[in-house]
Order: structure tokens, then sequence, then C-alpha cells
């Protein structure tokens, strides 16, 4: 194959490409007749797969690794992948995830996986931060762990401190000392996968240690909950991303950082939709 199914963590997204290079190459390769091969009634329920419209099921799963012609490490590494995009909450998402990883070719990197890695552990970010405002020269982990709040194992510091040289997101300064290599790590104002909602929910999690043993003072709280539109919805989005861009700006003017804090905004439903009432 042109393309390597080891690059991809969604197989939505493989599929189109691969679909797409078989297109290229001969224009008998329609959604219709994919979906004759794979024993679906229609070409539009190609479309629906593709779109996240509707699932894939075993049946046809199979019969698209058949005829893609897949190598049996391929096979494995893409039924993974669809149990994984398709897994109905985070636990199951957890083991899938994990499977699919362990199964792909061992000599291929999964750019997008070193990518999330970063936000797999909420202290990996944290210890980069902290490196802005206290000298470490790469030895006194124990120490540089009861730093942080709350305090961190040594082994874990470690454990940071390797990935975060190996992403190339800290490095020596003239003095000896890691240093973040850019002020700000931003994931921009969207980004999907396992590691991005095990990231939320550790944070989470730290939140609400937070409130009980965090001085007053030390913290900000505050919350709405309110009865809104879709249209409002993105509205209300748009403005915490435009928030978010505004305290960027801020830390980016920072000339004598004191301390590490972390800023968490969420917007989350509490009840179900209803139908829009009529006029």
């Amino acid at each position: 194959m042109a393309i390597s199914i080891f690059q991809y963590t969604d197989f939505r997204e493989f599929l189109k490409i691969a679909l797409e290079e078989r297109k290229a190459k001969s224009k008998a390769w329609s959604h219709r007749y994919i979906a004759q091969k794979i024993g679906l009634k229609s070409g539009g329920h190609i479309s629906l797969i593709l779109s996240g419209k509707a699932s894939l099921k075993d049946k046809a799963l199979d019969e698209f690794i058949s005829l893609l012609k897949l190598s049996p490490s391929e096979s494995l590494y893409f039924r993974n992948m669809v149990y994984y995009n398709q897994a109905a909450d985070h636990r199951e998402q957890k083991i899938w995830f994990d499977r699919m990883i362990n199964s792909r070719d061992s000599v291929t990197t999964v750019l997008e996986t070193q990518q999330y890695a970063y936000f797999s552990r909420w202290y990996y970010s944290a210890v980069r931060e902290a490196l802005t405002i206290f000298d470490f020269s790469g030895a006194e982990f124990q120490e540089f762990g009861t730093k942080m709040i709350p305090p961190l194992p040594g082994a874990k510091v470690r454990e940071a401190m390797d990935l975060l040289l190996r992403l190339e997101l800290i490095a020596k300064d003239p003095d000896g000392f890691f240093r973040p290599v850019n002020q700000i790590v931003t994931t921009g104002p969207q980004l999907h996968g396992f590691y991005f909602n095990e990231h939320i929910s550790n944070i989470l999690e730290l939140a609400r240690d937070a409130v009980q043993t965090i001085p007053v003072g030390e913290k900000y709280n505050s919350w709405v909950s309110m009865a809104i539109s879709n249209n409002s919805f993105q509205k209300v989005v748009e403005e915490m991303r435009n928030s978010r861009k505004r305290i960027l700006k801020i830390i980016e003017k920072e000339d004598n950082p004191e301390r590490v804090f972390h800023l968490n905004m969420n917007l989350f439903p509490f009840t179900q939709k209803t139908k829009s009432k009529r006029k």
C-alpha cells in the first residue's frame, strides 16, 4: 500500500485516503461498488460510515480487510482501531487504544501518538512549566517533586523529564538548568483522542481536590448554569476561545513568574436536548 495504516488512529481517515487512492487508479471504486463488495445495501451507507454517522459492523469490517488486502499485522491494527474509535465509553476506549498501539508495526512511528503522549499524564505539562521557575540540573528528582502540588515521587519527575527531552520540549540553558524550549504549548481550539480525554479526566480530579486543599486567595472558582439554544452554545464556545487567547497573551508577556497555575474551562450539558418550540 502507498499509505501506511500505522500512521492513523482514526479508521475513517484511513479509509478515506485508502479509497481515494484506489479510485484514482480505477473509477470502478465507487461507494456503490464498495458497498456491494462488503455486503452493504447502498453506497450511501459507506458515506455514513466515513462521516461517523454509522458504525462499521464486524461482518463489513472483515470484508473491508479482505477488499483492501491488508496484511495480518495491518488487519489486526485496523480491527483494533475500529473498536477504539467506536468504543462506547472512556474505559473501553482505553482498552482498545492500548491494543491498537501494541499491535502496530514495531518499525513504524505514529506521530499523532507521540504528540498525544504529552497529555497522557497531568504532571508532564506541570513539570515542564515548573522548570520555568525552579532551577533543575537533572539530578534532584525527589527534591523537585516536593515542590509540586500534589507532591510527585522522584520516579515520576524522572519519567516526565525523559518524555519532555524526547519530545524536545525542554533543553538546558547556558547555566546548565533545564528550561522549556517554547513558552507556551497549546492544542489549539480542538483536540480529540484518548490521551486528551485522559488528560481532562485527570485535571478535573485535581481540580476537585484543590477545592478542599488550596487556601482561599490562592484559587478562583466560578460557574454558571444556563438554558440556551445550539446557536447560543456556539457563541459561548467562541467567547471562551477568545478569552483563552487573551489569557495566553498575558502569559506571553510574563517576565517574572512566581508559581505554576492551571486554568481549566469546561462547558457541558446538564440535560438532554428538547425539540425547538415553534413560534
